[in-house]
């Protein structure tokens, strides 16, 4: 502002410069000079001009360059300059001063008169020297500054030629001006720009001079107000300055003095109000016409897509026409290709759509069919944005890939974010490509994740999709140690853990939360409360539904089922430490672990020594760890003839191993048992214990002490010594060279029989005394050799009789570590017949050896013994034969797999070689008319071939089979040879070998000779010519053709040749086996243990002899597997015909029942009872087997719902007994249970309508009882619940929706009636019953017509869903429930949101509108999406309400009815140029914050 000067100083009237004259601003930028006055009135006082130039002289022209001056350099001096001060210098001064102040158009008497000092004249008297009028100097200040004397010393120094700068000026303000602090400006300083008032002429400038006006102070009190108004006006000279500053204060006191004044300013306020909302409306209709179409040829239309991509180019001039045939995925092509700005690509986009939307809506004669025609394009342009996305992405490494990636994901997000698609399908599109995604292209869709993960996250139905597919993916690269996975993964965890942090409803995932829970835990940090916390709530609001949930129910088992789980799964190689720390988080009381764990390793329902040992391994692990394994022994010894399911061998072998590991203490057990009164009862199981113990591991005096106990008890400890001798010297008379006795002629039944009568101590004592033996007979033999020098040092001369007999020795005594010693000192014999047995045995024991540690020195002893006799050149073919079945089952470092094929197809390495490789044809035709000679010719084809072709192997595989069916004809050939050279000959090509043996059994079986099937079937399998599931499968192949078609086979021959194979399973093992069978023993059990199911399929066909006790055998070998417990498995299908082996098993005969038949009413109510965790699956296979006998069917169902609906009537372990007596039943005795249950249950008095009913607390715990249980059997029949059948039960969900409208309005009542309305524990937990109902039927929960025959196709579809869903919303934003607690509340809205799952976006949309305001809650838009998101509006935002929309009435003029929001259409908005006739800026139209 122009400051206001004293009196002294005279104000200078504006003037006009002279024509063609250049007038300096009086507000240039530079610092001031000072001058005098030497005219007018005497000035003591020197003023500082602020307008003057540094340099003293001024140009009348402008110059075509403008210089920088806002630098500390010396610049070059224009033209103009230099020769003013040359003409100065020249002694030039015709001119005075006032033809210098002439020059500027005003008249020489308006300015003083300037003196110069002397030494300056001759500068300043100079012709053309002009010089601007001075400022005063601010009142009070003085400032002593000589400019002109710097000025001189800067012309005075030459000034270097300097090019003239294109910056332009840059305003400095000067430092010596009076400077106003109130309003940060500086005093009558104002840069000239041509718009200030003081530019403008008006007569009263002319007249009076320019001033500038006081500012009001409005914040001033009146009175001070007052008083300054008054004395800043007092001096001033204008008549017209009281005016300017003076207030209303006396207009608005006459209107406070008269009344009807008031209305009448109050009118005019109204008025104001109503003409501003009259005028921020749009009154008129939309006119826009977007830019016109027209087709180009390619010249053009190249052209015009170079103009637009030239930013130069304005778009007004693009807008008059665009090109024709451009649109869809080509244009955004074209903007890629022609590298078009994004914004201006936008604009192009928006000209195309309005011009695609307006032809749609030509076409259309409606209002809803133009709406959809638009939302159908809609979607299409939004395909080729993301067919686009996904070509770039997917292009990885094409040149310049990194600019169009970053092109096209800018495009895109710019069209997302203006609205420019629908965002509903391009959000839903990038979940689905997501989950697609392979590794490598990951991180490219992680990068779009990042930038929509706040509106992917806004809707559970795309959040739990999402949330599913990042687990899925950092499941399957989170254990990876690749290095470069490290960026994803990390990448992947921040996501993970910001999303829960954000949507933790997103991640209630009853189904696959045990799946996730390891991932969603790893991505939180442990250390962080907040994040645990997140967890347990995570956690308690999965678990909540996996109770009910029935694909779920059998993981929510007890404690001791879930040791036995994990037990049952428990297989070679044993992770020892990781076993241990799963058993100990199931069961906080470690007196019931070791119960539970001893109880499953002597349970009659499971086979196998791998279970004891398992046991002792964990024991001794826990027993240093500090727990107590004793106590809980103790009282297993006790009990045991209470529990007739436990095989009290397993139990003392077991202590017995303890004992032995000094794990178990002898002497606290005798003190316990003679406290406890056993000493005085002989078959008290604790003096029993004392009779199958160790004696060897026991100090002397506990011997001492253990034989008294025994002597009061009435058992002499030297009878025990008898037995004990009496089978040494058995043992000791069939092998008198290692035991130093003769032979006194007993055989090994003699022997047999004498091992049966030891007991647990003897046999410990024998197996003790034999590995002292052997090991004896080793080392002295082995000293013997080294002086008669003949035999090599350290190799075991046991010969393969030797070997059988002992190993069946100790197989029977069942002493494990003593067999793996004896095993050890077997390895390193030098007989390849003793190696292969010990090779077998190992394989035989893989289980029981790795549990008790020994396998893998056993594995590494074999190959080593392997490679240093392979250096001899012999032929070990049986030891590899038998190396190889080791190494298939655990690879070894020493010698792989193949390298033993190759040792076993090569023949003597000093035959004579007889034919070149590859072996032709020609000389396996040879094989033929051999004669004795056949082995030799044979070895002579194999010794140097290493190929062979399929017409070659198919000769030999003829010439072998033929001498087999023959009956070997050579009487010098056995069959167990020839079978031999089969097996190394399938190692050339054992796909064609296969399919030969395939067509050759298939003949055989079907033979009607049955004597060629005698000793055939033991060497084919043995030497790995076939096994025993391909020959039972292609049995049932043929047996199942016959069923077909009959008598295209011979089934009697089968059955009769598939039982040859069974006769050779020997289910009561001999002492001493020979190579064949005790392979074959070891390739039974392999097949047993992983094809139960299937050996008992094969074993219904065949029928053979002893049938039962072969299904007893593979039933008990199923147990713990999979596929025991589901109906579906084939051993369902099988088990039917094995009814009297169940009854055998589960010992139903003591019911008291004598009926001939296995199954009945008492026989399975007995078996009910007595069933615990360890034959509960054989419990499930009798249930189903009796539910499969019509006659019987109904009354099974009767006893099996009194049973789950009164579980007190159960012994033990009721809810696992009620697992799988519910779930093994078919899916139509499922659902007549689920229909009772659900019947009962609804038949109960809802807690809110017993209200006004008197019910003692004994009745409602009772009633509370009940609904629990009918809700666990609705859950574990659940599972039969057909989704989307005919025989889908429609009832449940209206009959829910009425218990939940119920509930709703019981919670509505009046104030008066609010004490029967609130939420009681009661109301709570059948509420609670309700929500597990909705969940457990979420999946026949849905809108689908009802196909029921009793149905026509006119019946509408069920619409309980939607009901359902409104009443959880309801119950859930309601506000009597608004103070319940937050894991109920997070319960009904949890159910709610599985039910969504399972709703399409139409029924969403029928929901939100139903539910009218309640529908704006921000639960309610989680749950059902925001329906403005797909919407072509410009803004869809929460808090942007838009434009109101308001129904003009008959005049013309704008009533009060509001008919809704309205916005501008996104393709409408152009900028830059498009020229619509419609836009806000045109109408000034104002933005409605709120409704009026």
């Amino acid at each position: 502002m122009t400051q206001n000067f004293p009196a002294e100083f005279h104000r200078r009237p504006p003037s006009l410069p002279a024509r063609g004259s250049f007038r300096e601003p009086s507000r240039p930028n530079g610092s001031g000079r000072i001058v005098s006055l030497s005219a007018g009135k005497d000035h003591s006082e020197e003023v500082v001009d602020l307008t003057g130039n540094v340099n003293g002289a001024f140009r009348g022209d402008v110059a075509s360059k403008r210089r920088k001056l806002n630098t500390g350099l010396v610049k070059e001096e224009p033209s103009y300059v230099t020769s003013s001060v040359s003409q100065a210098v020249n002694g030039d001064e015709s001119n005075d001063v006032t033809h210098q102040f002439s020059s500027l158009g005003r008249p020489p008497w308006q300015f003083p008169i300037l003196t110069w000092p002397e030494d300056e004249k001759k500068y300043t008297k100079r012709p053309g020297f002009q010089s601007p009028p001075p400022l005063p100097s601010r009142p009070g200040r003085r400032i002593q500054q000589d400019v002109f004397s710097s000025c001189r010393a800067e012309k005075d120094r030459s000034i270097p030629k300097r090019e003239v700068e294109t910056s332009p000026y840059k305003m400095l303000a000067p430092g010596d001006a009076p400077h106003l602090h109130n309003d940060d400006y500086l005093a009558d300083f104002f840069p000239w720009k041509g718009s200030h008032a003081e530019d403008n002429l008006a007569r009263e400038f002319v007249r009076d001079g320019f001033y500038s006006k006081t500012k009001f102070p409005f914040n001033l009190p009146h009175s001070r107000l007052a008083a300054e108004n008054s004395s800043y006006n007092s001096g001033s000279s204008n008549p017209g300055a009281n005016e300017s500053v003076s207030t209303a204060r006396g207009f608005h006191r006459s209107f406070q003095r008269e009344p009807p004044m008031l209305s009448s300013l109050s009118a005019v306020f109204t008025a104001v109000l109503e003409r501003r909302k009259s005028h921020g409306k749009m009154s008129s209709g939309s006119t826009f016409k977007p830019p016109p179409r027209v087709t180009l040829t390619e010249a053009k239309r190249k052209a015009w897509l170079t103009d637009l991509a030239n930013p130069t180019v304005p778009l007004r001039r693009l807008s008059r026409t665009i090109p024709q045939g451009i649109r869809g995925q080509p244009l955004l092509e074209q903007c890629l290709v022609n590298g078009i700005p994004i914004g201006r690509a936008i604009w192009f986009a928006k000209c195309v759509g309005a011009n695609e939307i307006r032809t749609l809506k030509r076409k259309g004669t409606s209002a809803s069919f133009a709406a959809s025609a638009e939302s159908k394009w809609l979607k299409e342009w939004t395909s080729s944005i993301e067919a686009l996305l996904e070509s770039i992405l997917n292009s990885c490494g094409a040149p310049d890939w990194n600019a169009k990636v970053n092109y096209c994901i800018e495009l895109g997000t710019r069209l997302y974010n203006e609205n420019l698609l629908d965002r509903e399908h391009y959000l839903d599109w990038l979940v689905k490509m997501l989950s697609k995604s392979t590794v490598d292209r990951l991180p490219m869709w992680l990068l779009l994740l990042h930038i929509h993960a706040k509106e992917l996250g806004l809707f559970r139905k795309r959040g739990r999709l999402l949330a599913v597919t990042v687990l899925d993916h950092l499941n399957a690269v989170l254990h990876d140690d690749v290095e470069l996975l490290k960026p994803l993964i990390d990448k992947l965890t921040h996501f993970t853990k910001s999303f829960v942090k954000t949507r933790p409803a997103c991640f209630v995932l009853p189904r696959s939360w045990t799946k996730y829970r390891k991932t969603v835990e790893h991505c939180l940090d442990s250390d962080a409360p907040t994040d645990q916390e997140l967890l347990d709530v995570l956690e308690t609001r999965n678990a909540k539904f996996l109770v009910a949930d029935a694909s779920n129910s059998q993981k929510q088992t007890s404690s001791v089922q879930a040791l036995v789980d994990i037990l049952d799964k428990a297989k070679p190689p044993f992770d020892f430490l990781d076993v241990s720390s799963r058993c100990l988080r199931i069961d906080e009381n470690h007196a019931s672990l070791v119960t539970n764990l001893l109880g499953w390793s002597a349970t009659r329902f499971r086979t196998g020594l791998e279970r004891q040992y398992l046991a002792v391994r964990l024991l001794r692990r826990w027993s240093k760890q500090g727990l107590d394994v004793e106590t809980p022994i103790h009282d297993m010894v006790n009990g045991i003839n209470q529990n007739q399911d436990v095989q009290i061998q397993s139990i003392y072998m077991v202590v017995a191993e303890l004992v032995r590991s000094k794990t178990f203490s002898i002497s606290r057990y005798l003190q316990w048992l003679m406290a406890c009164g056993g000493e005085a009862r002989p078959d008290h199981p604790g003096l029993q214990l004392l009779l199958n113990l160790p004696v060897q591991c026991l100090p002397e005096h506990i011997k001492h002490l253990r034989n008294a106990v025994l002597g009061r008890a009435g058992i002499e400890p030297m009878d025990e010594m008898d037995t004990v001798q009496h089978a040494k010297a058995a043992i000791a008379g069939v092998l008198p060279h290692i035991f130093g006795q003769p032979n006194v002629g007993l055989t090994h039944l003699d022997l047999k029989s004498q091992m049966r009568k030891l007991n647990g101590s003897a046999k410990f004592t024998i197996s003790y005394w034999i590995r002292e033996n052997v090991a004896q007979y080793y080392h002295e033999f082995s000293a013997k050799s080294d002086s008669q020098q003949d035999e090599a040092a350290d190799v075991s001369k046991l010969s393969v009789s030797e070997f059988e007999l002992l190993r069946g020795v100790l197989e029977f005594i069942a002493d494990i570590p003593i067999l793996a010693d004896f095993l050890f000192d077997a390895s390193n014999s030098d007989d390849e017949a003793v190696l292969a047995a010990a090779a077998d045995t190992v394989n035989h024991h893989y289980a029981v050896l790795s549990m008790v540690g020994a396998f893998n020195d056993l594995h590494r002893s074999l190959f080593e013994t392997y490679i240093r006799l392979r250096t001899t050149g012999s032929l070990l073919r049986n030891f590899t034969l038998s190396l190889m079945d080791l190494a298939t089952q655990v690879p070894s470092s020493i010698v792989s797999v193949k390298g033993l094929s190759t040792d076993l197809a090569r023949g003597e390495r000093n035959a004579p070689v007889a034919a070149c490789s590859p072996i032709s044809d020609h000389m396996a035709e040879t094989l033929h008319t051999a004669g004795s000679s056949f082995s030799d010719e044979f070895e002579q084809l194999l010794s140097t071939g290493t190929s062979l072709d399929d017409q070659a192997m198919a000769s030999l595989f003829r010439a072998l089979t033929v001498r087999l069916e023959n009956g070997n004809a050579d009487k010098k050939t056995s069959p167990e040879l020839y079978c031999q050279m089969l097996c190394r000959l399938r190692v050339f090509r054992p796909k064609h070998f296969d399919s030969l043996m395939g067509k050759w059994l298939e003949r055989l079986l079907q033979n009607s000779s049955q004597a060629i099937l005698n000793g055939l079937f033991l060497p084919l399998i043995s030497f790995n010519c076939t096994n025993l599931q391909t020959i039972f499968i292609i049995g049932k192949d043929l047996l199942s053709a016959d069923a077909a078609r009959p008598g295209i086979v011979n089934a009697k021959t089968v059955r009769a040749s598939l039982s040859k194979v069974f006769d050779l399973w020997n289910l009561d093992t001999e002492l001493s086996t020979t190579f064949l069978r005790y392979r074959f023993r070891l390739l039974q059990n392999r097949y047993m243990n992983g094809n139960a199911a299937e050996a008992l399929e094969v074993l219904r066909l065949v029928s053979p002899l002893n049938s039962d006790d072969f299904a007893e055998s593979l039933l008990l070998k199923s147990l713990g597997s999979d596929q025991s417990n589901t109906p579906k498995s084939p051993l369902y299908d099988s088990a039917a015909y094995f009814g009297l082996a169940l009854c055998n098993l589960l010992r139903v005969s003591d019911s008291g029942d004598i009926s001939p038949s296995p199954i009945t009413v008492p026989k399975l109510k007995y078996a009910i009872r007595n069933s615990n965790e360890y034959s509960a699956p054989l419990l499930q296979l009798y249930l189903y087997i009796g539910l499969q006998q019509p006659e019987i069917h109904e009354s099974l169902l009767n006893v099996i719902f009194g049973f789950a609906q009164n579980p007190q009537q159960l012994k033990a372990s009721s809810d696992r007994k009620m697992h799988f007596m519910l779930s093994s039943l078919n899916p139509e005795a499922s659902r007549k249970i689920r229909e009772k249950a659900e019947q009962s249950f609804f038949a109960m008095l809802p807690p809110y309508a017993s209200t006004s009913v008197s019910m003692d607390a004994i009745e409602k715990t009772r009633n509370e009882s009940k609904a629990a249980n009918f809700i666990s059997i609705i859950s574990l029949t659940a599972h039969g619940t057909p989704a989307h059948t005919s025989d889908r039960d429609t009832s449940v969900g209206p009959t829910i929706f009425e218990k939940l409208s119920g509930m709703l309005k019981q919670s509505s009542l009046t104030d008066s009636d609010c004490q029967r309305g609130a939420l009681t524990q009661a109301n709570a937990n059948y509420l609670a019953h309700l929500l597990n109902l909705v969940s457990l039927h979420r999946d026949t929960l849905s809108p689908h017509s009802s196909t029921s025959p009793n149905t026509t196709n006119s019946t509408k579809p069920d619409q309980s869903p939607l009901k359902i869903l409104i009443a959880l919303i309801s119950i859930a934003l309601h506000p009597n429930f608004s103070d319940v607690p937050a894991d109920v509340s997070f319960h009904i809205l949890d159910t709610a949101a599985l039910v969504v799952d399972n709703l399409s976006s139409e029924c969403l949309a029928l929901v939100s509108r139903l539910l009218k305001d309640r529908a704006k809650d921000p639960r309610a838009q989680f749950l059902l999406g925001n329906l403005n998101s797909t919407s072509s509006s410009f803004s869809s935002e929460e808090d942007d309400p838009g434009f109101l929309a308001v129904k003009p009435d008959s005049s013309g003029t704008t009533s009060s009815k509001i008919l809704g929001e309205w916005r501008p259409k996104p393709w409408e908005m152009l900028e830059g140029g498009a020229e619509p006739s419609l836009g806000l800026g045109l109408f000034a139209a104002k933005r409605m914050k709120g409704r009026m």
